[in-house]
Order: structure tokens, then C-alpha cells, then sequence
């Protein structure tokens, strides 16, 4: 994109810590439970410009911290299947103690399949939490949950007929700042 490079960008260097235990039974039912901390030195994130607030260019953050949480579970009773997930994370640049910008701190999935003869219906909720849009932690965008429903047809083996309706209930919501979703 034409004068959007920085010159003076880092390559980032990151290191990881985890600890997950993982449970699955006979009956089908899976759980997974993770812990997990990132540093990372010279993160590259959008920001915009110290000449121009309008423009963005990429640029160092030079120390971020992310610690969070994972959960998930599957099981499946009959013909139908459920899958969840949700984390918690504390996405922190290091140096300001704020949090980074546009990391939902919380989200969480639902999924539910029902599979009918060569007919699957589906539906899943998505939850996004609050994000800020900006480093300094003051403007924040509002927490979403959108529902989704579909169906899958298997016609043959090499055949499928698709269907989805995103968003069922037309929910207004912003994923970006200044940018229509």
C-alpha cells in the first residue's frame, strides 16, 4: 500500500508457556483446559502514525504480555453434536499497562448439529466481548453476539447442496471502528 511501510520496523520474537489437560470418555465427551502466557518483544500491530493520526502504518510494540485461559468441550448424544468453546485472555503492552487494541478479552462459541438421514442442520452463536480502538484504553466498541444457522443436503458422496444465514437476528455491531460490518 503506497506510503504505509515502515522502514524502521522490527521483526517480533516471541516466547510461549502452556500447560492444557485434556478428558475424553467412551461416550464421546471431550474437555480441554488450557493455560497459557506469550512475551513477545517488538509485537507488530497497526498504529497510526505520530505525524498524522489519520494514517496507519505497522510499527513495534516492544513488550507484550498475553496471558489467558482456554476451555472446550464436545460431546455428542445421538445425531447430535455439540461443540463449545470460550477464553479469556489478557492481551498487555508491557510498557503502558494498557491493553492492546482490538483483542476481546472474552469470546465464546456454541455449536449444535443435528444430523437427520443425509440432512445436518446447524446452529452457533458467537460471542465477541468489548474491544478498545485505541492504545491509550479510552474508546471502547461495544460486545457482540451473533447467532448463525445452516443445513448441509448430502445429494451423493461427491455432492453437498449448502445454506447459511449469517447474523439471524440482524444484529448491528462493528468489528472494526469506522468500518461498516
Amino acid at each position: 500500500w503506497p506510503d504505509s511501510g515502515n522502514t524502521e520496523l522490527d521483526p517480533e520474537e516471541s516466547n510461549t508457556a502452556s500447560l492444557s489437560a485434556n478428558y475424553a470418555d467412551d461416550n464421546g465427551l471431550q474437555l480441554g483446559l488450557s493455560l497459557y502466557q506469550t512475551e513477545v518483544d517488538d509485537m507488530i500491530a497497526w498504529a497510526p502514525t505520530e505525524q498524522d493520526p489519520s494514517k496507519w502504518q505497522p510499527s513495534n510494540i516492544n513488550s507484550v504480555e498475553i496471558k489467558g485461559i482456554e476451555l472446550s468441550a464436545q460431546a455428542s448424544v445421538g445425531a447430535t453434536h455439540i461443540l463449545f468453546n470460550a477464553e479469556l485472555m489478557e492481551p498487555e503492552d508491557k510498557s503502558t499497562g494498557k491493553v492492546l487494541i482490538y483483542r476481546a478479552q472474552k469470546t465464546a462459541n456454541l455449536r449444535i448439529t443435528q444430523q437427520i438421514n443425509k440432512l445436518t442442520l446447524g446452529f452457533d452463536t458467537q460471542y465477541t466481548g468489548t474491544r478498545y480502538t485505541d492504545a491509550a484504553n479510552t474508546d471502547k466498541l461495544s460486545a457482540y453476539t451473533l447467532l448463525n444457522i445452516d443445513g448441509q443436503y448430502q445429494i451423493n458422496p461427491q455432492l453437498q447442496l449448502s445454506a447459511s444465514v449469517k447474523n439471524l437476528t440482524d444484529k448491528e455491531y462493528v468489528s472494526k471502528k469506522g468500518y461498516a460490518t
